[in-house]
């Protein structure tokens, strides 16, 4: 909740909601400075969380400046070094599915989504 009060106060007096991955031109420019270095030095886990949080309270700017700052911190990296970047284990290749059957079994698991549920559903239940 710090997090997304520090980045509120920043940008009390923005008017412009960026448009995200439809918007072209959000698409092109680079994040602003102070968010440059807000999201410089957060670990996978809180960007998640804020991502999360963010879409959870339709915060459209901070939902698209989290992704794109995560986009950022993932670019020239290989699939193995995203993966481990997030956390995410990897078991080997993925099934082939035949069409019209759903897949049943994960076949990522993410720790961090794992335990922000389990966290939801404590929240949920109290």
């Amino acid at each position: 909740m710090t997090l997304i009060m520090q980045w509120l106060a920043q940008h009390k007096a923005d008017t412009e909601v960026v448009g995200g991955i439809t918007d072209e031109a959000f698409r092109e420019r680079s994040l602003p400075e102070w968010d440059q270095a807000f999201f410089q030095d957060l670990e996978y886990r809180s960007l998640a969380e804020l991502i999360i949080a963010a879409n959870y309270l339709d915060m459209t700017n901070l939902l698209f400046y989290t992704a794109k700052a995560i986009a950022g911190k993932m670019a020239g990296m290989s699939t193995e070094q995203m993966r481990a970047y997030a956390g995410i284990q990897w078991e080997g290749p993925i099934p082939d599915v035949e069409e019209g059957e759903e897949e049943e079994e994960e076949i990522n698991s993410n720790p961090v989504l794992e335990d922000l549920a389990v966290e939801k559903e404590k929240e949920e239940g109290n």
